[in-house]
């Protein structure tokens, strides 16, 4: 089935323009608040783009440019412009149902309604004016370039207009980035000071990427061994089946029966990091060839683990592998089963010390604390090294040329966390193994050889899990005959090597991970109970004030409260000195919590219901959240300064538009947006009644954005008193009073703590906040609302802390 995508790029740039001839346009970089990019595999897709402000130069345009020269639209990736959108907007005028009509001496239109039937350029319609307000729609990512975000693009995000002689230009950092199966969502949040940029961009080709040092894939895992451990993870047995010997875990075992090699440990050291693909929890492994001091790549010619010593008297030999070919497998990782393809070429050196087979480092180290030293022997005796294995051993450190007994083919495949066998009725497991070399292991009567590795269990990004990953493969003849006497080669080989498994993603610049504790606050919906009352002027209650519920007005509103809806939690940084912890801004983005800096979405849209005054609230961040937070009590207080954007929609059943489908924050629902200027766009929603970022109102019920200060957000009691109902600025007799009662002269809200808080552990809360709500741009809000006036709620929820004490079950 063809796949249309559907595209809004909608930039709205306030300025006095004043028309004029051409030559005196200028190019003008803008400023802009946001921009979103989705794409839905089956819903389609859309960009949104949004200025803010007044410029203060003037730009003068021709309005009859897109007539003559059209207009061409590019968004991009600054880091690779190569992925980009382009629109080409034709000249001509409008006739036959597409093209432009300049209705206005400052306005032109373009109309293309054949765009959804693909004929001609997908922009289906396009406003210009001489205030330089502009705006497009499109049926699909680009006529001549297409925008991909199936993985996050590698830099900001550019916006330009080129139109006639003039062009305008905007650039945005990358606020947050979302992927799942089958959709993606890029924001773009205050764009880049227009001084910054220069106007137009150079959409020139960017030099082609490192082909020695790709881009890390958007998942990976790392296979990290680690000490030798002791226990059995396998057998060899004769042909009746009963057991020879018991084959240990962490241990090398090579060679025929005549053997004489005892079993050698396979050393701890970097790890190996391979890409995933997934669908579900069930993933390809591809293989990363980035190069790094944390880890190994795992493209044909990088390392597999640290060289390995083999001790034999005379014919110990050291041995430096190498993947052959470019790693592959698979990998669950809801059970954790692993199975990956290791072909390798194995450098053999027989050095013939059978105390310490491979020279190493002075110094010996770990993965996350190297040792830095010299090479003790070899070709590289007295050179600087570095060690990540607790013997010392390192590539850097190699044996002599002359000991140099050239490569070998080892096919580990499969290294499985599974059961892995090999069997042969006369004892000869692989080729060329003759009867003088029948068997395995100093066993003449080995039949069959097992080795059991184990699965790491569900996988949680960041966590080590910890696997065996087993083996068991042939080891052809080598140039020295030494060593194929001492292993009595070619014979079989089993492997069991212990580590962990760690799966990741690339440490993203724009949204660095969460370091320290941390405490998400997550909206619920409460049931019916009381936080608060209000009072007149002798202290008789009036009216009990409601939990979960927003009370907004002076005396003479006639607003009912509305309750404050559940949906995704805001996360919040501590600063603790035992119990005591200062709550601090987080700026990271994720599909699982909100941010706590400026800019950042404070809870799902609220729904106001007031019949024609019906208005929707988008709330957002005006400064970073701060405030304090006791993990003994669960006593908490937020600063929480909000820019509040408002939509008069006067739709009472429906204040704010819905996604088609609802949720919560564990399982969010995919739908549309069922109206407002997204309809019909893809939407998430982690609201059990469809409330989502974004489904934004219709563009024309925008009245602004009211500064709201809810600090502090407390678990105490919060209050305001006024002798003569005057309790905001600009409130006077006309609306004196509070939350719909002219006699109210004090009113109050009561929260609660949450306890002792334990990691990880949701724990119910009431935060409670009287505020004050100033006039809108809308006379009927006003009205209905009594503003300026007080405001009064009390928020349920839980708090759930992270990283502050070890957790208890």
């Amino acid at each position: 089935m063809q796949k249309w995508w559907y595209v809004a790029l909608s930039l709205l740039i306030a300025s006095g323009f004043v028309v004029s001839p051409p030559a005196h346009a200028e190019d003008v970089a803008i400023h802009g608040n946001r921009i979103y990019l989705k794409q839905h595999e089956t819903l389609g897709a859309s960009v949104y783009f949004k200025s803010i402000g007044r410029r203060a130069a003037s730009v003068l345009l021709d309005p009859g440019a897109p007539t003559r020269e059209g207009v061409t639209i590019t968004v991009f990736d600054t880091a690779d412009i190569e992925n980009r959108a382009t629109y080409k907007i034709p000249g001509g005028r409008y006739r036959g149902g597409k093209g432009w009509r300049v209705d206005r001496s400052d306005r032109a239109w373009y109309r293309n309604r054949f765009a959804r039937n693909g004929q001609g350029t997908q922009v289906s319609q396009s406003i210009f004016d001489a205030n330089h307000r502009a705006s497009f729609r499109a049926r699909g990512l680009g006529d001549t370039d297409t925008f991909d975000l199936t993985a996050r693009p590698k830099g900001k995000i550019g916006v330009q207009v080129e139109m006639g002689s003039v062009t305008t230009c905007a650039q945005f950092e990358i606020f947050k980035y979302r992927k799942s199966r089958n959709r993606a969502k890029l924001v773009g949040r205050r764009s880049l000071d227009p001084a910054s940029i220069d106007c137009p961009f150079d959409l020139d080709p960017v030099d082609p990427p490192d082909p020695e040092n790709p881009p890390l894939p958007d998942l990976f895992f790392d296979f990290a061994p680690a000490v030798n451990s002791s226990g059995s993870c396998g057998s060899a047995r004769d042909g009746d089946g009963r057991l020879l010997r018991n084959l240990e875990c962490g241990l090398l075992y090579i060679g025929g029966g005549g053997s004489i090699l005892a079993p050698s440990g396979t050393p701890d050291g970097l790890p190996n990091r391979f890409g995933l693909e997934c669908t579900g929890p069930d993933c390809t492994i591809t293989p990363v060839g980035t190069l790094s001091d944390e880890f190994e790549c795992t493209k044909k010619d990088c390392p597999f683990g640290m060289p390995v010593p083999i001790p034999a008297s005379g014919a110990s030999t050291c041995v430096f592998n190498t993947f052959a070919e470019d790693a592959s497998g698979t990998l669950n990782l809801e059970t954790g089963a692993a199975n990956i393809n290791v072909p390798l070429s194995s450098h053999v050196f027989l050095t013939g010390i059978h105390e310490q087979p491979c020279p190493v480092c002075t110094a010996s180290g770990t993965p996350e604390n190297p040792g830095v030293g010299v090479c003790d022997s070899g070709e590289n005796e007295g050179e600087p090294c570095t060690s990540a294995n607790s013997q010392g051993l390192t590539r850097q450190c190699p044996p002599s040329r002359d000991e140099d007994l050239g490569t070998l083919p080892v096919n580990l495949s499969p290294l499985s966390t599974s059961v892995v066998s090999q069997s042969s009725v006369d004892g000869r497991f692989c080729e060329g193994q003759g009867f003088g070399g029948a068997g395995c292991f100093t066993r003449n009567t080995c039949r069959e050889i097992t080795k059991i590795g184990q699965a790491g269990g569900p996988l949680t990004e960041g966590v080590p899990a910890d696997v065996v990953l087993a083996s068991t493969f042939c080891v052809p003849v080598t140039a020295a005959p030494l060593i194929n006497f001492s292993a009595n080669l070619p014979g079989p080989g089993a492997t069991s090597i212990v580590g962990t498994i760690k799966v990741g993603r690339p440490e993203d610049p724009e949204n660095p991970p969460i370091e320290g504790p941390y405490v998400d606050f997550a909206p619920l919906l409460s049931p019916t109970s009381v936080c608060g009352a209000m009072r007149d002027t002798n202290g008789n209650k009036i009216r009990d004030l409601e939990c979960g519920l927003l009370y907004i007005g002076g005396g003479g509103a006639i607003l009912a409260p509305s309750v404050t809806p559940d949906g995704a939690p805001n996360r919040f940084g501590l600063d603790c000195d035992g119990p005591n912890c200062n709550i601090t801004p987080i700026s990271n983005q994720s599909e699982d919590f909100e941010c706590s800096d400026v800019g950042c979405n404070f809870g799902t849209p609220v729904p106001l219901p007031a019949a024609g005054a019906s208005t929707c609230v988008f709330n957002t961040l005006a400064e970073p959240a701060s405030g304090t937070l006791n993990l003994e009590t669960g006593e908490a207080s937020f600063n929480i300064s909000l820019t509040s954007q408002v939509f008069l929609t006067g739709n009472q059943d429906s204040p704010c538009s819905v996604c088609s489908a609802s949720g919560s924050p564990d399982n969010p629902g995919i739908g549309v947006c069922t109206s407002g200027q997204n309809e019909g766009s893809a939407c998430r929603s982690v609201n059990s009644i469809g409330l989502s970022q974004d489904c934004l109102p219709d563009a024309e019920h925008n009245l602004g954005t009211l500064p709201v200060n809810l600090t502090p957000l407390t678990t105490s009691t919060v209050s305001k008193a006024e002798d003569r109902g005057f309790f905001c600025p600009g409130q006077g007799f006309g609306n004196a009073g509070g939350l719909g009662r002219i006699q109210t002269r004090q009113f109050d809200e009561t929260g609660s703590p949450a306890g002792p808080l334990v990691d990880d552990v949701a724990t119910p809360v009431t935060l409670a906040s009287t505020f004050c709500v100033p006039v809108t741009a809308a006379p009927l809000i006003n009205f209905s609302a009594n503003l300026p006036g007080p405001g009064a709620t009390s928020l349920v929820g839980t708090l759930k802390v992270h990283g502050t004490r070890p957790s208890t079950p």
